[in-house]
């Protein structure tokens, strides 16, 4: 089975919703897509060609610190952080700042597992020798397995920002398409003043997590493809966004740029067209 999400570690996701007071229009901005965490200091959050994770951190304009995130062993990270005047290396644990805990709900046998229809995409017609051919998929998805989560996030006063955003990003193994970092960054983006931590904290959040199985069939031809999709719950009932739902992979697998990726999926990227139409319910 294809899994839906890359390995991109670019997460600016977990910076947006902290508490900013200047954005990319002040005049002393290093580029337009940075994340301002006040009116001095700002980030960029990118990956090297060696897929490790680079955290810049800007002083009015000025780069002042990269740090260098390469996961390692045994839930440490190995961290090298540059001044420009001298560079510092050391092993972090990512047990400081988060934690994970996971409890596994019962999965669904293969034989009970019936796949549901969701809903039908229509694509733009490809002209096939002369010929008007429209691709038309058809989407069904079934339960397979689910678990519940808990995370625990920790700082210290004085922590490093890009410390404690670099250890939650490479710990979680979060994407550029996650939007649970968005949540996490909501929780403790409070606590930061400027490029440091204000205040020792302990945050808490939990949720609820249901992984399916799409399978994508052509009308016509009846050509299958399958891939991944999950739908998480917040739970935590001291958190502001108790009850809120996110998903990844193929959902909502109507919005045009996951429709594209999954037409690539079932007739390859030659023959993959824009989408035009859609029509059923909505996942799940």
């Amino acid at each position: 089975m294809k899994k839906f999400l890359s390995l991109a570690v670019v997460f600016a996701l977990l910076c947006q919703v902290l508490s900013i007071s200047a954005f990319a229009s002040n005049s002393n901005s290093p580029e337009n897509d940075y994340v301002w965490l006040d009116e001095t200091y700002a980030l960029n959050v990118r990956s090297d060609t060696d897929g490790n994770l680079l955290i810049e951190t800007y002083e009015s304009g000025v780069l002042i610190r990269t740090s260098t995130f390469h996961k390692g062993t045994n839930g440490q990270i190995f961290l090298t952080v540059d001044s420009g005047e001298q560079s510092i290396f050391k092993t972090v644990n990512i047990a400081d700042y988060i934690t994970k805990t996971s409890t596994s709900l019962a999965a669904r046998p293969n034989s009970q597992r019936a796949y549901d229809y969701t809903g039908t995409l229509f694509y733009e017609p490809l002209n096939l020798s002369g010929t008007l051919y429209q691709h038309i998929m058809q989407v069904y998805y079934t339960y397979e397995n689910g678990n519940q989560t808990s995370y625990t996030i920790n700082g210290k006063k004085g922590d490093l920002v890009d410390t404690i955003i670099g250890a939650i990003i490479v710990g979680l193994g979060l994407t550029a398409t996650n939007p649970l970092g968005a949540i996490i960054a909501s929780l403790i983006g409070m606590y930061f003043d400027g490029n440091k931590v204000s205040k020792n904290f302990t945050e808490e959040l939990s949720a609820d997590n249901s992984y399916y199985d799409v399978k994508l069939v052509d009308h016509n031809t009846g050509h299958t493809a399958h891939a991944d999709a999950s739908m998480h719950c917040i739970t935590a009932s001291g958190s502001p966004h108790k009850g809120e739902y996110y998903y990844e992979g193929c959902i909502p697998y109507y919005e045009p740029t996951i429709a594209a990726t999954l037409a690539i999926y079932l007739w390859g990227a030659q023959d993959a067209t824009p989408l035009v139409r859609t029509s059923g319910d909505r996942f799940p």
